[in-house]
């Protein structure tokens, strides 16, 4: 399947590689790239920790916005996060985020992230053997796998969902 995008140079293609979903949004001119296998939930409620996405505006030029969410019954009030992916650490300050409350506290934050963030992603989840996040907040944290009911399986499968997004906004990159 061939399709013409609109942020892309005039006359260029692009074959979206499988599970890859695109939504324009012909207000602000800006297409999202989602991994289609990404679900938004790990099951019933239990939200995906973190996920990412492709965008472009009018430019082309693409960037990639990392979600981290948290959902629990106590407020953390996270204002950073320490991602260790096979033992390589990144840490994230987190600001800006959008808090509410129902029936449960929910927490999330979305990052446009820097070229170096974007390589100790590329570099790290090519050989993904282990994945950790730690969302730190005013008075406490916690810890995924663990917290929030996530499983390492669970937050592997979700690495490797990045490793696709991530091989993405190469193409994009090259285009």
């Amino acid at each position: 399947m061939f399709l013409i995008l609109p942020n892309i140079s005039i006359g260029s293609e692009l074959e979206l590689p499988k599970g890859i979903k695109m939504d324009y949004d012909d207000i602000d001119d800006i297409t999202t790239y989602k991994n289609s296998k990404t679900s938004p939930y790990i099951k019933q409620d239990m939200w995906t920790p973190i996920l990412m996405e492709v965008r472009t505006q009018k430019d082309g030029k693409p960037y990639i916005i990392l979600q981290i969410r948290y959902k629990g019954q106590s407020w953390l009030y996270i204002n950073r996060a320490k991602i260790i992916i096979n033992s390589n650490q990144l840490d994230l300050d987190l600001i800006d985020g959008n808090t509410y409350v129902d029936g449960a506290v929910n927490e999330k934050f979305r990052i446009v992230l820097t070229a170096i963030q974007i390589n100790f992603f590329k570099d790290n989840l090519k050989d993904i053997e282990s994945m950790k996040i730690r969302l730190y907040g005013k008075d406490s944290y916690t810890d995924i796998p663990k917290g929030m009911g996530v499983t390492e399986k669970a937050l592997l499968k979700n690495a490797k969902e990045m490793k696709v997004m991530i091989d993405f906004f190469e193409i994009l990159q090259n285009k």
